[in-house]
């Protein structure tokens, strides 16, 4: 799992790769507005109620 506030780029490539066929482990990308004590809690909820297939070949957004 990437964690990144790069939604500009990394988002795009993420998106390419999988339309390309390729594997990922997932992208979680969080705004850059988001407070860190909300994007804390985030990260935690989503790192708690998934598995990593789950988030396999995936670009999740924060806040959800």
């Amino acid at each position: 799992m990437v964690v990144s506030h790069d939604v500009a780029t990394l988002g795009r490539s993420a998106w390419e790769r999988v339309a390309a066929g390729r594997r990922m482990p997932g992208v979680i990308q969080i705004s850059q507005v988001l407070p860190i004590g909300r994007a804390i809690d985030e990260l935690v909820l989503v790192a708690e109620c998934s598995r990593p297939v789950d988030l396999q070949d995936r670009v999740t957004y924060l806040p959800l």
